[in-house]
């Protein structure tokens, strides 16, 4: 998830029509529910949210849409990532929230978000779930760990512990 700061009230960022056509126009065209112009409006006037889903195939991309517009009074559309456009890499350089597998929505979660920063006991937002669920767009709403995201977690840890001991094994040394 994440926000696009595009609107015009910011100053030293591409014009939101500029934006716009770099989302939209171009190789490899990309699917979306709005028009150059008409995103390049939204993008100067609002302060657009996203979340990142993963598995969602063409076929089920106008239904999703007409689904989460009678269900969501603040979803706007929606635009297909293709991390091969410069654009979409530098504002969606993030891991997916979210795979849809079917009609199912799938929430991601990784170990460090489950387990936190001192190795307590799952830190997922349960009310994100109940609020998935709740809205009955889905079949089922369910957790899901992105073993990737996970991996990233552990060897990030891992190296953080390996500095810190590293850090503490030359004080003890620097003090003999």
């Amino acid at each position: 998830m994440g926000t696009l700061f595009t609107h015009s009230g910011l100053t030293g960022l591409p014009k939101p029509l500029d934006i716009a056509a770099a989302h939209l126009a171009g190789e490899p065209k990309v699917w979306s529910t709005h028009s150059i112009s008409g995103l390049g409006t939204l993008l100067a006037h609002v302060e657009v949210a996203f979340a990142l889903v993963r598995g969602v195939r063409r076929g089920q991309l106008d239904d999703l849409h007409q689904a989460l517009l009678a269900g969501s009074e603040s979803y706007l559309g929606a635009v297909e990532v293709n991390l091969r456009r410069p654009t979409h890499q530098y504002f969606y350089d993030a891991s997916p929230r979210y795979r849809l597998i079917e009609a199912d929505l799938r929430l991601l979660y990784s170990a460090q978000e489950y387990y936190g920063e001192l190795g307590d006991w799952d830190h997922r937002p349960h009310e994100l779930l109940d609020e998935w669920e709740s809205e009955q767009i889905f079949k089922s709403v369910a957790w899901e760990e992105d073993k990737e995201q996970s991996a990233a977690d552990e060897r990030q840890a891992e190296e953080e512990t390996s500095e810190w001991m590293a850090m503490i094994n030359r004080g003890e040394a620097a003090a003999d």
